[in-house]
């Protein structure tokens, strides 16, 4: 990290107390100079930062900005070197971890930024992904799981998800799951899920999965484009909250690092019932053969296959397409 990350992590570190910039300079082997240049710079960059004559410098305000040294911070696990790699702005998160798994990126390498020029969705389609508001991550994860149990990896994540965004809300209302990569809260999707793969075309195994996950986090209702906003929501939204994106980043990072190393046991599969919002419901499928098939969805298999009743009582088994859900 850079002098002014390391100060900054300090500063977040102190809790709002007074750090003197002597103490500063000896933990982190820096000269007194440094120190204040450093501050200079954070100030800079929008860092509200006071100085009182001995006592020290004091972190006042950080606003809504994504820094690697706060996000640090709140993780439960510190990240390796180059772990964690943050951006103010790309073309798409999933794009840019496609390249570092290329070169050769080790599985866990987290891709973050402030915002998503050619932010995408499923099929195609373009995904709002405005500066200031949201957390836009992909993970990188190398696994020899078959290609045909790619759905795993999407409800595994869907579930570390939801358990992020409980963790930052206190969990009311309870994060729900839409089959197959949609999170709602307060009956608002307030995160999208787009799972990309490599295969080896010799076993048919992956060669690297990229995951990303777009999570609405302080948007205003006025935010969203006048389509989306009857079914489109933020946390903020819903509950009136503003919560701390970096807060909300390693959050996200922490779940992430639990439940995928494990997800080929499916024993997530269980909560991720639990917090679905659509077994029980009238819905349509679309995609595989379906163009709006009338059903009922059922249940979901240990294989994170959706389990659907159409009208005449056949069972669709459901890996792959969407789903909407039919108005009562």
């Amino acid at each position: 990290m850079s002098t002014k990350d390391v100060v900054l992590e300090q500063l977040i570190k102190s809790g709002g107390s007074a750090l003197s910039g002597a103490k500063l300079a000896q933990e982190l082997c820096l000269s007194r100079t440094a120190v204040w240049k450093a501050i200079e710079e954070l100030r800079r960059d929008g860092y509200q930062i006071s100085a009182v004559t001995n006592r020290g410098y004091t972190l006042v305000e950080q606003g809504d900005r994504l820094s690697l040294p706060a996000i640090r911070s709140f993780l439960r696990r510190k990240p390796t070197a180059d772990q964690i790699r943050l951006y103010d702005s790309l073309e798409s998160t999933n794009q840019t971890a496609k390249q570092l798994a290329l070169e050769g990126a080790p599985s866990g390498t987290i891709v973050l930024a402030d915002e998503q020029i050619g932010g995408r969705g499923r099929r195609g389609r373009s995904f709002f992904s405005p500066a200031g508001t949201s957390v836009y991550f992909t993970v990188v994860f190398r696994s020899e799981l078959a290609a045909d149990r790619a759905v795993m990896i999407t409800t595994a994540a869907s579930v570390a998800v939801a358990r992020a965004i409980d963790r930052i809300t206190g969990g009311e209302p309870r994060a729900q799951i839409k089959w197959i990569n949609d999170v709602y809260l307060g009956g608002k999707k307030v995160c999208g899920i787009l799972t990309d793969a490599v295969t080896n075309m010799e076993n048919g195994s992956f060669e690297y999965i990229v995951v990303g996950i777009g999570i609405n986090v302080n948007n205003k209702e006025e935010d969203f484009p006048e389509e989306f906003r009857s079914r489109a929501g933020s946390l903020f939204s819903v509950t009136g909250k503003r919560y701390d994106r970096n807060r909300m980043a390693a959050a996200l990072a922490d779940e992430i690092a639990d439940i995928l190393p494990v997800f080929s046991s499916g024993d997530y599969l269980k909560e991720y019932r639990s917090r679905s919002c659509v077994l029980g419901r009238a819905i349509q499928i679309f995609g595989g053969g379906h163009d709006g098939t009338p059903a009922t969805a059922v249940d979901i298999d240990d294989h994170g296959y959706l389990l659907a009743r159409g009208q005449q009582g056949e069972l669709y088994t459901l890996n792959s397409g969407e789903i909407t859900i039919r108005s009562r």
